[in-house]
């Protein structure tokens, strides 16, 4: 009989993931290119570039994705809209308030929270950032500082 054996490491200020991907900021709805890190809290801190990050200076802001859905498309996201705020009914054209710079976007949409608007060039793109991000909810959404190395969304190589 074989065994799957998952040994718990400590991750302990170890990166989960990072990159970069383009940001809509809410005060202005400009996109920016950001430098995302994820460490072992699964909290998810944006810097300016990475740059900023070698040098060490604090993040522009981090997420805590407890409570969150990550979407991958405007109509998901406006059903989702619309189910939550019933008399509204939102439709994908009917969204001025938002435009993409790229086809691939990644929404992580909270019933109480503000919004978080993310984009990046290319689906295999969207797909790693969607993996990671999903990662970083579930492990916030546990509450629990059992941590495995579960990496698939590494696999997806870059071509």
């Amino acid at each position: 009989f074989g065994l799957c054996h998952f040994s718990q490491i400590p991750l302990e200020n170890k990166s989960i993931f990072s990159g970069s991907l383009y940001q809509c900021l809410e005060e202005n709805k400009k996109w920016r290119n950001r430098f995302l890190f994820v460490p072992d809290t699964y909290n998810i801190n944006y810097y300016d570039s990475k740059a900023a990050y070698d040098k060490h200076l604090p993040p522009k802001g981090t997420i805590n994705c407890a409570g969150y859905k990550v979407l991958t498309s405007m109509e998901q996201y406006l059903d989702l809209i619309s189910s939550s705020l019933p008399g509204l009914k939102a439709k994908v054209g009917s969204a001025p308030f938002l435009k993409f710079p790229y086809q691939f976007p990644l929404i992580l949409w909270h019933p109480y929270a503000r919004h978080c608007y993310f984009c990046v060039e290319t689906e295999k793109e969207q797909q790693k950032w969607h993996a990671v991000l999903q990662d970083c909810v579930r492990h916030t959404n546990d509450g629990k500082n059992c941590q495995l190395i579960v990496i698939s969304y590494c696999l997806i190589k870059d071509s």
